[in-house]
């Protein structure tokens, strides 16, 4: 028993050892690099611009209402995750919640999510999609020259839906505005 033991502990020694030891292949051109869909390499750690984005949110609403035609919108935001952009938009059907992860420089789905909720309802319409170039447009005139959006959500919060804008500077410096989408009316800014 102890030497059976003791055989599957030098094993397993030796494989940690042998994985430890192993270097990553270095990246030839035999080999082709994986890409998003716009062209880029997936593994490339240099940010992608907001102005590069492809797809607008009215299409990004148009592809979950393809999938939900008979939900409602709750949420739709551009987030920003690890350098890349994705659209997240978020609705309901009862008290089913689906949520669509879009590729803003493609229009493809990346994820489809479904779970049963009872927060709060209220629709985002695809009309007021319209209004959020506006309002980013009004943040940066506030912000500043050096400033540019990073990411931004429209949500419904207590009956309202609002809109928040992420700008920040070449010093990463950064600036939240909140706004009802309904007046224009700037809620909050944070810094």
């Amino acid at each position: 028993m102890k030497k059976g033991l003791s055989v599957v502990s030098v094993v397993l020694i030796m494989i940690f050892i042998l994985t430890a030891c192993t270097t990553k292949p270095t990246n030839d051109n035999s080999n082709p690099e994986k890409s998003s869909s716009i062209g880029r390499p997936l593994d490339s750690d240099d940010p992608i611009p907001i102005w590069d984005i492809k797809l607008s949110p009215e299409e990004a609403y148009d592809a979950f209402k393809k999938i939900y035609p008979k939900a409602k919108v709750k949420e739709i935001e551009l987030d920003k995750k690890d350098n890349f952009y994705v659209y997240e938009v978020e609705g309901y059907d009862g008290n089913i919640k689906h949520e669509v992860k879009i590729d803003p420089y493609g229009g493809d789905v990346l994820k489809v999510e479904t779970e049963i909720d009872s927060k709060e309802k209220g629709e985002i319409l695809r009309e007021d999609l319209a209004k959020i170039p506006e309002l980013i447009e009004k943040a940066l005139k506030d912000a500043g020259e050096d400033f540019q959006p990073e990411e931004w959500s429209l949500e419904i919060k207590r009956g309202k839906i609002i809109f928040e804008v992420d700008v920040v500077d070449s010093n990463y410096r950064e600036i939240e505005y909140k706004y009802d989408l309904g007046t224009g009316k700037l809620i909050e800014k944070d810094m």
